[in-house]
């Protein structure tokens, strides 16, 4: 079974991928900011994250600088996906890691698939 941390301050946002994921053979991990994903990521070491850039006390930025710098997690792929569009939080995004970028709203059969996709590579 494959295991994905939601780090996202926005409930209905993780119901919402939850929902996504449906009878999926997923156990999905869920965090409301970056120092608390930061904290899962370790304790779980899970298969992908998903990670919103604004929260409180940490944000999504935040936590890739420290995620990246942590060798234990960061060979972890994490796809942001957020409501945040400027392009100089995607390129902070991509230049600390993100495999990926998702921007809010998005097509739930898109970021399904992304998910399949990556867990597939993950577990190959």
């Amino acid at each position: 079974m494959s295991q994905i941390l939601i780090v996202d301050d926005d409930p209905s946002t993780r119901l919402l991928i939850r929902r996504i994921l449906g009878a999926s053979d997923v156990d999905v991990i869920e965090a409301e900011d970056g120092a608390e994903g930061l904290r899962l990521a370790a304790e779980h070491e899970p298969d992908l994250i998903l990670c919103d850039v604004m929260m409180p006390v940490m944000d999504g930025i935040g936590f890739l600088q420290e995620w990246s710098s942590k060798k234990e997690i960061s060979h972890i792929p994490v796809v942001m996906i957020t409501s945040v569009t400027e392009k100089s939080r995607i390129i902070d995004a991509v230049k600390f890691g993100a495999c990926d970028y998702v921007v809010k709203p998005f097509d739930p059969l898109g970021v399904r698939t992304k998910i399949t996709k990556l867990l597939s590579e993950t577990s190959a």
